[in-house]
């Protein structure tokens, strides 16, 4: 699925006010960015705790049916909150799908 048409149907499904991306540059990783309402920070705040729990089992979700890129890589995903209600995460495309419906499903 193109990346734009995924950013869409994920905002439309969570209700974020913007999602967004930027391609990093020299490496495969984008940089996705989530505007969130008071309903998302606190399925966040909740989820928190297990955020590198959620990222592995991602990883390995997507290594079963895209062995193109090493876990490891998958792995280097970060998550980051900036200011009040931006979420900015650090991933490979095929992993988005996977953590936006971990973290706020």
């Amino acid at each position: 699925m193109e990346l734009e048409t995924l950013l869409s149907k994920l905002k439309t499904k969570y209700s974020f006010d913007q999602a967004d991306y930027k391609k990093l540059s020299g490496t495969p990783d984008l940089e996705i960015r989530l505007k969130l309402n008071d309903s998302h920070i606190a399925a966040l705040i909740e989820r928190a705790g297990r955020l590198d729990a959620i990222v592995e089992s991602s990883a390995n979700l997507v290594t079963i049916f895209d062995a193109s890129t090493p876990k490891e890589d998958l792995l280097k995903t970060s998550v980051r909150c900036v200011g009040s209600n931006e979420l900015h995460i650090f991933t490979h495309q095929s992993m988005i799908e996977l953590l936006v419906e971990a973290l706020f499903n």
